[in-house]
């Protein structure tokens, strides 16, 4: 049972008060075991290593909360305010937090095993070192949430929002339970784009990406351009970039999939790759339209054909290399440099 004398200060008196009282007694653990809380307005409180084991925390007022080292095992906490709170090194072990907002919240190395997070908002969250085991997470928003290190084995994620969210190798998604995801807000870019997940395949995909860097291309490609990046990225950068597929996977709309090593930024490494490809599309647009014109281009397309991409794409390397030389270009004072040596060979 709660501890009657805590929770009066804490409910009655208002939160300088308890804040107060708590940097006074340190050495107390704050006991609200079971308490009935629903409603309650705790903002900004300091709750840090409090009993709140099965406290009925719902619809609570909880933003910018002190949680740290707290026990909020099997606590009903569902469509509470918890954003920005610090929940780090928490027990939340069987709570319900569904409809919860917990967006910009700190849960790195909480427990949250067997939790119900179900249509919970945990934009821009910290879940890394998380347990998150048979932790149910469907339909719930996880844009751009950090989930390095975390623990995901066999939680659910039917329909949940993974648009940006961080994971690395140390991500653990072995047995989700997964139909589909949505790679966008507004439930867009669904993955699979119709049917659903076969068993391990979100698990396979995932982890894959984690390899990989994916470029589209909604207007098609430039090749020229495009075999420059990477060229620059390859030599300047000190990457070792491997073409692994290239799809059409709409009219006119190409997917360049990149493997990369295991250690490297994706996120980095897809914006420079892109950056370098807007500014030689710029750089060579009349260029390029000679070239595609000329004999020795229609001649190469012509030999390799549409299942040869990857091969193209090679050659065009190499060719491009060859052409320019030393006088790549690194930046838009180059322009002059690498108009001239285009137009020498």
């Amino acid at each position: 049972m709660a501890n009657k004398e805590q929770l009066l200060i804490l409910v009655s008196r208002g939160i300088y008060a308890w804040n107060w009282w708590r940097d006074k007694n340190r050495q107390v653990q704050p006991d609200f075991k079971g308490a009935h809380l629903s409603r309650a307005n705790l903002s900004k409180a300091d709750l840090s290593m409090a009993d709140l084991s099965m406290a009925d925390l719902s619809k609570a007022e909880l933003n910018e909360v002190n949680l740290i080292w707290a026990d909020l095992s099997q606590a009903n906490l569902s469509q509470a305010d918890l954003s920005q709170a610090q929940i780090n090194e928490v027990n939340l072990s069987g709570a319900n937090l569904s409809g919860a907002n917990l967006s910009g919240a700190n849960l790195s190395g909480a427990n949250l095993s067997g939790a119900n997070l179900s249509d919970a908002n945990l934009g821009s969250a910290n879940l890394s070192g998380a347990n998150l085991t048979e932790t149910n997470l469907t339909e719930a928003y996880l844009g751009k949430t950090q989930a390095e290190n975390t623990n995901f084995s066999k939680a659910i994620l039917t329909g949940a929002c993974l648009v940006k969210w961080q994971i690395n190798h140390q991500t653990n998604l072995n047995g989700v339970i997964c139909d589909y995801v949505y790679l966008q807000d507004s439930q867009q870019e669904r993955r699979p784009s119709s049917g659903f997940f076969a068993s391990g395949e979100f698990a396979m995909q995932f982890q894959q990406i984690l390899s990989s860097v994916n470029l589209v291309f909604p207007d098609g490609v430039n090749w020229i351009a495009f075999a420059c990046s990477l060229q620059i990225a390859t030599e300047n950068e000190r990457l070792a970039l491997k073409i692994q597929t290239l799809d059409e996977i709409e009219p006119n709309v190409i997917l360049v999939k990149l493997k990369v090593a295991a250690e490297v930024d994706t996120v980095k490494i897809e914006s420079v790759l892109k950056q370098r490809y807007q500014f030689f599309c710029s750089l060579l647009a009349e260029e390029s339209e000679a070239f595609l014109e000329s004999e020795e281009s229609k001649n190469l397309i012509t030999a390799r054909g549409r299942e040869g991409d990857k091969q193209l794409l090679n050659d065009l390397i190499i060719l491009v290399s060859k052409m320019y030389g030393n006088n790549l270009p690194h930046s838009q004072n180059d322009t002059d440099k690498v108009t001239e040596a285009w137009r020498k060979n």
